[in-house]
C-alpha cells in the first residue's frame, strides 16, 4: 500500500513539474530562504547564528526559524554529495525531503485513523491523500522545504496521541508538542485545544486521567527547555520574542509542567469532580498571575512585535495571511476552493457526533475529531494559513467519514445515496468544480455580458522568478540589488548577489525595501538607493507594483529616469537597471 502511495505522490509531482531532474525547483520564498539557509551552515555559519547577511548587508536580517529543521536537511544534503555534485544534489533533495515527509504523513494517518475508526477508515484514509489538493500543492510538493510540513505531521501525531488513554501515550505527546513549538508558534492553539482535553478528561475522573494529564504536563516542559537549550544563543537566553520558542513560552509551559506536579501529588486526594475542579480554578489562577505578565505581549501571537507599516502595507497583501471573509468578498470561488473541502468534512462530521449523541450511543472519537476539523475552520477566519490545523486531521476527517456513510443504512433509495457520495467526493477533492458549475448555470440562466465571477489572483513577478532567468544576472559581478520582495530570495538562491528587501517580519525595512519604494514615485525609490547602497535595480516587465504610475510600474514598462541606465545583458522578462554614479 505504502509503494502505491509513494509511486502515485512521484507521478503527481513528475506531472506538475517534469523537468525537475533539470532544474532546482522551489515553489516560494520559504523554501528557497531554508535552502540558502542551510547552505550557509554547511558553509560554516554558526549553529545559534540564524541571520542571512546577504540581506541588506553587512549586518543583514534575524530569521526566526529553527535550526532543529535545518539539521536533518543539511544531513541529507550531505550524504547525497557524497554520490553527487551540489547542483544535482540539491535538485534531488527537494524531491526527498517533501516525499520523506509525505509517507510519514501517510504512515501517520494511517495509523491514527485506524486506532480512532477502524480498518476501513483507515484505507479510505490513504486513498484521500491520493487526492487531496492541499497535500500536494500545498504541504508537500517537489521543494517544500519550509517548516509548514513537518507541523502538520507532528499535529496530526498529537491528535493520534489524544486518542489514546494511557500516560505514555500522552508523555510522547507532550515532546512531540515541545518540538512543534521549537520549530514555529503557528501550532500553539492546536496543542493547546489538546492540553485542555486532557484537563477535561482529569476533571471528568476518567481512567488514568492523572496520570496522563501530568505525563503531558511534564514532557512539554521538559523537553520544551531542552529544545529552548539546543538551539537558542545562551546571549539570548533572556530576550522576549513572539514569533519562536523563548521566555514567555517557556513560562507557559513551566506552568504545566507544575500543573503536572501538582497532580501527581495530589492524585490519592483528589477524587471527585468538584475537588479538581477547585484545584484547577486555584492552580490557573495562580498560575495566571504569574505567567499572564510575562506572556500578555505575545497575545497578539507570532507578528505582535511587527510594526504597523509592515502590517498594512506588507503582510495584509499576501494571500495566505489574509482572512477568508476578506477572500470571500473579493473571490468567493477561490474561497471555496480552500475552505469548502475542510467545511464539508467538518459539518458532516459534527453531524455525525451529534447523531450518535442524540442516539445515546457511544459516540467515540468523534467530538475529538470535529473539534480540530472545525479548529481549522474557525483558524481561516484569522488568517487562512490557519487552516492547517484542521488540515492536519483532514485526511482522518475523511477517511472515518466516508467510512462511516458507507458501512450505515440510509433510508433513502440507492441510487441517490451514489449521487451523494459522488457529490461529496468531488467537493472535497475538485472542490474547482462547484464554482465551476455554478458559473456555468449563471451563464445560462442570465447575460453576464461576459463578466468573470471569480477574480483571479495573480502573483506578482510570477514571470520573472525562474532560476533560468535569475542566473543570468551572474554575468555582472556580485554586488547589492534593489528588487521587489517576490524576486528577493530567488536572487539569493540562483545567483551570488545581495538583495535588499525580503519577505521576513522581524526586518521591518527589509520588509517596506520590497514594496513602498516600487509603489512609490521615483524620489522614494531613489532615497531607498541611497539608503542602501544598492547597485542595480531589478523588475519585471509588463507588471504593475501598486500604481500604474509607481516606480516600479514606470520601470516595468521601461520607463527609467536619468539615473537609471537600462543594463541589455539580462534575460527578459527581466529588466535591469544600473545606478548611476
Amino acid at each position: 500500500m505504502f509503494f502505491g502511495v509513494a509511486l502515485i505522490y512521484f507521478m503527481k509531482q513528475l506531472v506538475v513539474a517534469p523537468n525537475f531532474s533539470d532544474n532546482l525547483i522551489l515553489p516560494g520564498a520559504d523554501d528557497a530562504m531554508r535552502l540558502q539557509s542551510v547552505r550557509d551552515m554547511l558553509a560554516g555559519q554558526g549553529w545559534f547564528d540564524t541571520r542571512q547577511y546577504r540581506v541588506l548587508p553587512p549586518e543583514g536580517i534575524s530569521l526566526h526559524w529553527s535550526r532543529l529543521v535545518d539539521a536533518p536537511i543539511a544531513g541529507l544534503l550531505s550524504i547525497l554529495e557524497w554520490m553527487l555534485d551540489r547542483d544535482a544534489a540539491e535538485r534531488l533533495l527537494v524531491l526527498l525531503w517533501p516525499m520523506t515527509l509525505f509517507l510519514l504523513c501517510a504512515w501517520t494517518n494511517m495509523k491514527v485513523a485506524r486506532a480512532g475508526f477502524g480498518v476501513p477508515a483507515a484505507v479510505l484514509t490513504l486513498v484521500s491523500l491520493w487526492f487531496l489538493q492541499s497535500y500536494y500543492t500545498r504541504y508537500f510538493p517537489i521543494g517544500r522545504l519550509d517548516h509548514h510540513n513537518i507541523q502538520l505531521v507532528l499535529m496530526l501525531a498529537v491528535f493520534g496521541l489524544l486518542l489514546s488513554r494511557g500516560w505514555k501515550a500522552a508523555a510522547l505527546a507532550g515532546a512531540l508538542a515541545a518540538l512543534s513549538m521549537a520549530i514555529g508558534m503557528e501550532s500553539l492553539p492546536f496543542l493547546g485545544i489538546a492540553g485542555l482535553v486532557w484537563v477535561w478528561r482529569y476533571l471528568r475522573c476518567k481512567p488514568e486521567s492523572e496520570e496522563a494529564l501530568a505525563a503531558f504536563g511534564l514532557t512539554l516542559g521538559l523537553t520544551a527547555v531542552l529544545l529552548f537549550v539546543v538551539q537558542t544563543d545562551p546571549a539570548l537566553w533572556g530576550l522576549r520574542v513572539c514569533d519562536q520558542l523563548s521566555l514567555p513560552y517557556l513560562a507557559l509551559v513551566g506552568s504545566a509542567a507544575g500543573l503536572g506536579l501538582l497532580i501527581l501529588a495530589t492524585r490519592q486526594h483528589l477524587l471527585t469532580m468538584r475537588s479538581r475542579a477547585l484545584i484547577l480554578l486555584v492552580t490557573t489562577v495562580g498560575m495566571g498571575i504569574v505567567v499572564v505578565p510575562i506572556l500578555a505581549p505575545c497575545f497578539g501571537g507570532p507578528f505582535a512585535d511587527v510594526s504597523n507599516d509592515v502590517r498594512d502595507q506588507v503582510i495584509t497583501r499576501i494571500g495566505e495571511s489574509i482572512p477568508v471573509a476578506q477572500m470571500i468578498r473579493q473571490a468567493p470561488a477561490m474561497a471555496f476552493v480552500l475552505l469548502g473541502p475542510l467545511a464539508v468534512v467538518t459539518l458532516l462530521s459534527g453531524a455525525i457526533w451529534l447523531r450518535e449523541v442524540a442516539a445515546r450511543r457511544d459516540p467515540g472519537h468523534w467530538g475529538l475529531l470535529t473539534l480540530f476539523l472545525a479548529l481549522g475552520c474557525v483558524g481561516a477566519f484569522l488568517q487562512l494559513r490557519a487552516m492547517i490545523w484542521g488540515h492536519a486531521v483532514m485526511a482522518v476527517g475523511f477517511g472515518a467519514v466516508m467510512a462511516h456513510l458507507l458501512n450505515r443504512p440510509w433510508p433513502i433509495p440507492r441510487a441517490v445515496k451514489v449521487v451523494a457520495m459522488i457529490v461529496f467526493f468531488a467537493i472535497v477533492f475538485l472542490p474547482q468544480l462547484v464554482p465551476l458549475g455554478i458559473k456555468s448555470i449563471k451563464a445560462a440562466l442570465y447575460d453576464t455580458g461576459g463578466a468573470t465571477i471569480q477574480v483571479d489572483l495573480v502573483e506578482l513577478d510570477a514571470a520573472c522568478d525562474q532560476a533560468s532567468l535569475l542566473r543570468s544576472l551572474s554575468d555582472i559581478p556580485a554586488t547589492l540589488i534593489a528588487s521587489p520582495l517576490n524576486l528577493s530570495t530567488g536572487i539569493l538562491i540562483h545567483t551570488a548577489h545581495s538583495v535588499t528587501s525580503a519577505p521576513y517580519h522581524r526586518s521591518t525595512d527589509a520588509m517596506l525595501n520590497g514594496v513602498l519604494p516600487f509603489s512609490g514615485d521615483m524620489p522614494e525609490l531613489r532615497r531607498m538607493i541611497e539608503t542602501t547602497g544598492a547597485k542595480f535595480v531589478l523588475v519585471c516587465a509588463d507588471q504593475i507594483y501598486g500604481t500604474p504610475d509607481g516606480a516600479g510600474s514606470r520601470l516595468s514598462a521601461k520607463q527609467a529616469p536619468d539615473w537609471l541606465v537600462p543594463v541589455d545583458t539580462i534575460a527578459p522578462p527581466l529588466l535591469l537597471y544600473e545606478v548611476a554614479e
